[in-house]
């Protein structure tokens, strides 16, 4: 249906890298239907609309991001934890879009006034909380952010 959650994917991204965040979020997942949160029958679909899309997306703006060559901490926070976290909150919501949709399981008018309105509302709190979790790390323990290059970042700036 048109749940609607925050996914904190970004920052699970960032610390374990992609591989590790999808076991993690697997695990996440399978909690809720342990709990009766979620049937089994939507683990699939969590997977890619709250897991995969969002850590497709993550993984884009990183890399994008990796490219570039910034080399200012304030950078990597604000353009891969609170971008990438909003990013990937709209790029789901699309895919959610486009599935509930192409089913007819929701007309497009009833998904744009019952769905979209939330996805400004549930996007900027998702990058603020990703933007904060990464800032604190980074600057406390930069060594478990997997994706922070403590060497590009911090060396020239310290």
């Amino acid at each position: 249906g048109l749940g609607i959650h925050f996914f904190l994917i970004t920052v699970v991204h960032l610390l374990m890298g992609w591989q590790l965040a999808i076991w993690v979020a697997a695990l996440a997942i399978s909690g809720t239907i342990v709990l009766g949160l979620e049937s089994p029958e939507g683990f699939g679909i969590n997977m890619l609309v709250s897991v995969l899309i969002p850590l497709l997306t993550n993984y884009c703006v990183w890399l994008a991001h990796d490219r570039s060559k910034s080399t200012h901490p304030f950078s990597f926070i604000f353009l891969v934890a609170f971008l990438g976290a909003a990013a990937s909150v709209i790029t789901s919501g699309l895919m959610m879009t486009l599935i509930l949709w192409s089913q007819s399981i929701y007309s497009f008018e009833q998904i744009t006034n019952e769905f979209w309105v939330f996805i400004p509302l549930i996007a900027a709190p998702e990058a603020t909380i990703n933007g904060m979790l990464i800032s604190i790390l980074i600057f406390n323990h930069p060594e478990w952010v997997r994706l922070f290059d403590q060497n590009r970042y911090l060396s020239k700036h310290s």
